[in-house]
């Protein structure tokens, strides 16, 4: 595992997703592609810029190298475009863990993300411990998608 792309959107859960990947990165020797996506106006990029350069900071600080991608648009398509570009071999990213009725009605958007990415994704909730030393065990949840295969191919990497 040499890339890794962590989707940052500067919740706990995204930053739990942030301290894994600096996890897998030291275990690995990978780097780091940070990413925020915003569906807002572009002028607010330095904004952004400067709430990312601390994930940076801390991760080369830790001996991770990593790089920062701001992009602009519609969620899904932009992180499936980033995801394309970097072509990393896993790719991170929180989730607030929506469930029952607010699952039924509005769906996960985490759910749908993963999906479209086509590399495989490790999904961290606010709560979730940081693994140190890499997975002993992984759980792959069977789905009826069109990338589900490769999913599975790009796990067992």
């Amino acid at each position: 595992m040499k890339k890794l792309l962590v989707f940052i959107n500067f919740t706990d859960a995204s930053q739990r997703a942030f301290e894994q990947a600096i996890s897998i990165g030291k275990h690995c020797g990978a780097s780091l592609t940070l990413s925020y996506i915003s569906e807002g106006p572009a002028e607010k990029d330095p904004e952004w810029m400067e709430r990312l350069l601390p994930f940076k900071q801390f991760s080369d600080s830790k001996g991770v190298a990593s790089e920062i991608i701001l992009e602009h648009g519609p969620l899904y398509q932009t992180a499936t475009k980033i995801a394309d570009r970097i072509k990393p071999d896993l790719v991170l990213v929180g989730t607030r863990g929506k469930d029952g009725f607010d699952m039924s009605i509005f769906g996960s958007a985490i759910y749908k993300l993963v999906r479209e990415i086509p590399f495989a994704s490790l999904v961290l909730h606010a709560n979730s411990q940081v693994v140190e030393g890499g997975y002993k065990k992984v759980m792959l949840p069977v789905a009826p998608h069109a990338g589900f295969l490769k999913k599975v191919k790009e796990t067992c990497k």
